[in-house]
């Protein structure tokens, strides 16, 4: 099964390969775990079915959806990981290219172009799908790159990496988001007025956040009319 296929690439394949815990999260409605991680190892041990050493290495980011029983326990795992970038980095398999429209249209969306743009690297009725509460009720590309596009052209834009961050902050002590919250302020202020405001809003601390602005070094005048 999956463990032991993991315990001869940690162990076996790439001995002394190591693995990140960047963030998690648990969904109480649906009973599922979520973690997003790291690994890094180097291909220098010998396992049946996989290439010689190639003395290469890999950093390759995933995630784990853990759907948790009413006991407590974990009865299914999903996994979302690009093994094909995986395998490329250590040698395993050649370099696989992206077609040409697909990464136009990430640029595109990316860089708030809206459906104009979009539009022509995909098909019209493209369809959309995201597991964020943001975007509920969008289900076409059209309708998420015109959602995309005001928030990179509007002042009070919210980016897409704050988003991302909702689910994880809810499961955040007070302190834990003081923390987080304050040392990124910290670092945006003065150069990043609007991601400052995206974090404020996201942390939901409209007391907290006015002192730890004024820790940061961004006056509470600064912040709290942004908040109605």
């Amino acid at each position: 099964g999956y463990a032991e296929w993991m315990k001869g690439i940690a162990v076996v394949a790439m001995p002394g390969s190591s693995y990140e815990l960047n963030a998690h999260s648990f969904d109480p409605e649906t009973r599922t775990a979520t973690f997003f991680g790291t690994f890094r190892g180097t291909h220098t041990g010998h396992l049946h079915g996989f290439p010689d050493p190639t003395h290469k290495s890999m950093e390759t980011q995933y995630v784990y959806s853990m759907h948790v029983n009413v006991q407590g326990k974990v009865n299914g795992i999903t996994k979302v990981w690009h093994s094909a970038w995986a395998a490329a980095q250590v040698g395993w398999t050649p370099p696989s290219s992206v077609p040409a429209y697909a990464e136009h249209l990430f640029h595109a969306c990316e860089s708030g172009k809206g459906w104009r743009e979009c539009s022509r690297y995909c098909t019209h009725d493209a369809a959309f799908s995201a597991q964020a509460e943001p975007l509920k009720g969008i289900s076409t590309v059209y309708a998420y790159t015109e959602w995309m596009k005001p928030r990179r052209t509007s002042p009070w834009r919210l980016s897409m990496s704050t988003t991302c961050m909702w689910p994880l902050v809810g499961k955040l002590t007070g302190s834990q988001r003081y923390g987080i919250l304050h040392g990124l302020l910290r670092r945006l202020a003065g150069h990043h007025r609007t991601v400052c405001l995206q974090m404020l809003l996201i942390f939901s601390m409209p007391v907290r956040a006015a002192r730890v602005g004024r820790n940061a070094g961004i006056t509470a005048h600064t912040m709290l009319p942004l908040m109605h």
